[in-house]
């Protein structure tokens, strides 16, 4: 992320942050790692503050995915990605079927 014109560390999947969207409703936001964060500030120099948070849809699963990151922060897990099979098997069980982007 950039805050005052500095790049500062941030961990992904943490920092919530709740948001409310009209005809949405309420969405948990984390902050992620994004190629924009380094693209946005070389491309325009007096830009001083970059930060990028996704959400999931349901809040489970982003909850689900929050405490995942704090596993991997504390070095009880190495990466979440070994997991990722059984995350998505459970997201489309939940109601939430992948989507291929074309």
């Amino acid at each position: 992320m950039l805050a005052g014109g500095l790049r500062r560390h941030a961990h992904g999947w943490q920092s919530l942050r709740r948001e409310r969207y009209a005809g949405v409703g309420v969405r948990w936001l984390a902050r992620c790692d994004v190629p924009d964060l380094d693209v946005l500030p070389a491309r325009y120099p007096q830009l001083r503050d970059c930060d990028f948070r996704a959400g999931l849809e349901l809040r489970r699963m982003h909850f689900g995915l929050w405490l995942g990151s704090w596993a991997v922060r504390a070095g009880l897990l190495r990466s979440l990605r070994p997991w990722a099979r059984h995350l998505l098997a459970l997201s489309e069980h939940w109601g939430t079927p992948a989507r291929t982007w074309a």
